[in-house]
């Protein structure tokens, strides 16, 4: 099926996307659009280098890999080959030594190329990978073989019993990006280019494996007849998990303790949204659509790997309230997937369209309120991370320094900023026409990557008399928040009820009828109302009172992390501790998800009285953390370790050396590229006691 689809996609391409496509593999990185130069104004943003990477991809290009694995869960390691098919980009050399990325947790015994064993070095090369140079190696005279073992840490993720729902077996599984795979095997790792892949698990135990990528048998997968970039090859889980088919193409992989809750969640809306993208973007490319539910460690909400993505447990609430995260990875389909962003410093390419596909697909299937009030409530999400970001991180299109893990520069920036670029773009030229050539977008850059400028190209050239209305550098180098707001008045008609009820409880009271209004909300309604809460500053009586709130609209039983990830905050804002443990508490227990954990620990931060506050972060830390995954548990230990200090003195406006200072910090700031540790962390102060009689 898989083979079929890609046919058809091919040949929507035509001949001469087929010689395009030719032309991007031989040369990896060159502009497919250079000949259209002379139709739009020049557009030259600078592209930075991929430093995240040290593969030679201008001298070779591996065009398959094949990965032959050996799990043992028991001593927690991978043991195995990969085969590498490779062919030279500069024909004029016949040879010369090829560079891969790699890691110091693989360990390779052996490298050979036919019956010639090859010698090769392995060094660091920084905090997060090693570089694998091996030594005069000849295309066409049959593949490398590299022999070695690792524990794949940190793209794999090996889990104890307790970290799974059945809490009888371990688990494990593998998530590549962003330049994580480098541990799993060596590659030429980074976005840029792409290859196919197959893949044959051997297996101790009676395990399961899900993997991304059409099943050859019940241990053997194939990716032969499309091409991926690194970071989306052998994505897999493995451990006690079975399936439910929901549709011709689609299944619900997870636990047996979830499997029904799980299928039930999800057999009406993944089918829908599958037709609903379609219809807007062209053929699904990838053939099958399945998910698997992950344990409830999983750090994310989820995972697009092409035929599989991964979801967070936290959207299995029973209602059907959360499910518009598949909207997301299925939009994933075309953007990202199909059409990859080039480097992660331009990771908006990815994300930021996915986010406007996303809204497109619910559009559809759910209507246009809905899915305005849920980009209203990103828009909060956006301001609250140009709050906390240093300033460079707030760009869009960014340049990431030599030992910069991109993982670390992951924020809502290049999420929803990105989504308000691209409807921007879409407000000068018409939803018709911008669904139109985001279509031929998506042909043009079919399995390929895509750099801001190609971007600015394609969309120049099919709207020339647009050329001299936009200022790139503002909108894609720009700090802050984007000077473009989208059209979130369609909200009004899901917005206006929240609103009214609480005017109505800012002038009066609390209503008798709070609850029964509450519950019949949609999470978003919810989750809007709860965010006027803690923005809110007044003496409202939803303020000034926070536990009749809570008792009043149920928030205190609730099972749904959106909500009561808010209500925790609302809590720790009034410095409500005496009822910390157990809704804060009951609140950590439950996730690992890093959107739900890191928010609250940021607010414990900063909430008071800061001894008893402090000794309890400290303690539901220690308790949680054995299933927490180490991303979410590295990011905790460095909010619990920032020593305390007050918050600083706004600057006299009125002071010339102020002033100076402020003009000279940025000027800085609009010249540096994201290249320090914990750029992160910009807005993260944890308070001193106040008013505290122990203290």
């Amino acid at each position: 099926e898989t083979t079929h689809q890609t046919k058809k996609l091919r040949q929507a391409l035509g001949k001469k996307q087929e010689k395009m496509h030719s032309l991007f593999t031989r040369l990896a990185a060159s502009s497919l659009v250079d000949n259209e130069k002379s139709r739009v104004a020049a557009v030259d943003l600078p592209i930075p280098e991929d430093v995240s990477s040290c593969a030679n991809i201008d001298v070779f290009l591996v065009r398959h890999y094949s990965f032959r694995w050996r799990v043992d869960m028991e001593k927690r390691q991978i043991r195995g080959t990969v085969n590498l098919r490779f062919e030279r980009v500069d024909a004029s050399r016949k040879k010369g030594d090829l560079v891969l990325d790699a890691h110091e947790n693989i360990k390779i015994s052996k490298i050979s190329q036919g019956s010639t064993v090859k010698k090769f070095e392995q060094k660091k090369y920084c905090d997060f990978g090693d570089e694998l140079i091996i030594r005069e190696v000849i295309p066409c005279s049959g593949d490398l073989i590299i022999e070695y073992i690792t524990s794949g840490q940190p793209a794999v993720n090996w889990l104890n019993p307790q970290q799974t729902f059945g809490g009888m077996k371990s688990m494990c599984y593998a998530m590549g990006q962003p330049c994580m795979n480098r541990a799993l095997f060596p590659s030429q790792d980074c976005p840029r280019v792409r290859a196919s892949w197959d893949i044959n698990f051997i297996l101790h135990g009676d395990e399961k494996v899900a993997c991304a990528a059409p099943r050859i048998s019940d241990t053997a997968f194939a990716m032969k007849e499309q091409t991926v970039p690194v970071y989306l090859m052998a994505n897999f889980v493995i451990g006690r998990i079975e399936y439910r088919e929901i549709s011709h193409r689609s299944a619900v992989w997870a636990e047996p303790e979830i499997i029904d809750a799980a299928a039930s969640e999800f057999s009406n809306c993944i089918e829908l949204y599958l037709q609903a993208g379609e219809e807007l973007f062209g053929t699904y490319p990838w053939g099958r659509y399945d998910i698997i539910i992950m344990p409830k460690s999983f750090a994310f909400g989820g995972m697009e790997s092409p035929t599989l993505t991964f979801l967070s447990p936290t959207l299995v609430v029973g209602d059907n309230s959360l499910t518009d995260t598949i909207a997301h990875e299925i939009a994933h389909s075309w953007f990202g997937n199909l059409v990859t962003n080039q480097n992660w410093g331009q990771f908006y390419l990815n994300e930021g369209f996915t986010m406007y596909a996303q809204r497109c697909i619910t559009n559809k299937v759910h209507g246009l309120s809905f899915t305005a009030l849920e980009a209203k409530i990103g828009w909060a999400l956006l301001k609250d991370a140009v709050r906390d970001l240093s300033s460079p991180a707030t760009r869009l299109h960014i340049s990431i320094g030599h030992n910069i893990n991109p993982e670390d520069t992951y924020n809502d920036i290049p999420y929803e900023k990105g989504y308000a670029f691209v409807k921007y773009l879409e407000s000068f030229v018409g939803q018709r026409n911008f669904h139109a050539w985001i279509r031929q977008y998506i042909l043009d850059y079919a399995f390929s990557s895509v750099n801001s400028n190609q971007l600015i190209h394609s969309f120049l050239s099919s709207f020339p008399q647009h050329e001299h209305e936009f200022d790139w550098n503002l909108l894609l180098l720009g700090q802050g928040m984007p000077p473009y707001t989208p059209d979130f008045s369609s909200s009004l008609e899901l917005s206006g009820p929240v609103d009214d009820l609480y005017q109505c409880a800012t002038i009066q009271a609390v209503p008798c009828n709070a609850h029964s209004l509450f519950s019949s909300w949609t999470t978003y309604q919810q989750a809007y109302f709860l965010d006027k809460c803690i923005a809110e500053d007044n003496n409202s009586q939803f303020t000034k009172d926070p536990l009749a709130l809570a008792e009043a609209i149920g928030l205190r039983t609730t099972h749904n992390c959106e909500i009561s990830l808010r209500w925790s905050i609302l809590l720790l804002k009034h410095s409500l501790v005496h009822i910390m443990n157990p809704d804060v508490a009951n609140h950590l227990r439950k996730t690992g998800k890093i959107k739900f954990v890191i928010p609250v620990y940021l607010a414990l931060a900063r909430a008071q009285p800061r001894c008893i506050v402090d000794e309890f972060a400290n303690s539901i830390f220690e308790e949680t953390k054995h299933f927490l995954d180490s991303i979410v548990a590295n990011r905790v230990e460095t909010i619990l370790a920032t020593p305390i200090s007050k918050p600083p003195l706004a600057d006299d406006d009125n002071d010339e050396s102020s002033k100076r200072k402020k003009m000279k910090k940025k000027s800085k700031q609009d010249e540096i590229s994201i290249d320090t540790p914990g750029v992160g962390w910009a807005g993260l102060i944890r308070t001193p006691c106040v008013g505290c009689p122990k203290c």
